[in-house]
């Protein structure tokens, strides 16, 4: 796995090289057969859960470290992060093209810890703000590549979105493996 740092225009890390091509074969496989345009929570039953929870682990001991030291801005969520006391959501987004989302954000006060993966089709990728003004351009894109990502810790400058425009002829899959406090869902 690449791991590449930055604080332009927030504190996150692009990831590369996440997945052995076998891997994302079958996640991309497992992917194709969900609806465009349907956003879905994948639980133990699913054929790729395992490989998932042991990939998010795997990039969170990986990239948490450095990006906490990098990232010193408040977060959304000042719970503590660790395998005893936090475990991944996985959501899968599939968007066809016209898909507009277009509207900066930062991440619900839940999230400790954000990582979202291109997996299958075409993309923009991660557009990243200094803000959350209306109108404001994006001041860095993390580019759509397949078995590519980005990082978060969220926190009240963390303002990024995404689209999908009509442009492109195939839908964007993509993964987001959401670290939250097991105190969130007592």
């Amino acid at each position: 796995m690449n791991i590449i740092y930055s604080n332009n225009p927030n504190p996150h890390a692009t990831i590369s090289n996440i997945f052995t091509d076998s891997e994302i074969s079958s996640i991309a496989e497992y992917t194709r057969s969900l609806n465009n345009n349907e956003s879905l929570w994948l639980f133990a039953d699913c054929p790729v859960w395992e490989l998932l929870q042991d990939k998010a682990w795997e990039i969170f001991d990986k990239v948490y470290p450095s990006l906490d030291k990098i990232t010193t801005q408040e977060r959304n969520n000042i719970l503590t992060c660790s395998e005893s006391d936090s475990f991944f959501r996985i959501e899968v987004k599939k968007l066809e093209p016209g898909f507009n989302h277009s509207h900066p954000h930062t991440d619900s006060p839940w999230k400790q810890f954000v990582t979202v993966l291109y997996i299958d089709g075409q993309g923009n990728g991660t557009k990243l703000y200094r803000s959350g003004e209306a109108g404001e351009k994006p001041v860095k894109v993390v580019p759509w590549k397949i078995n590519t990502g980005y990082c978060a810790i969220p926190n009240e400058i963390n303002w990024h979105d995404f689209d999908h425009p009509a442009t492109f002829t195939e839908p964007r899959t993509t993964i987001n493996l959401l670290l939250a406090n097991k105190k969130w869902y007592k």
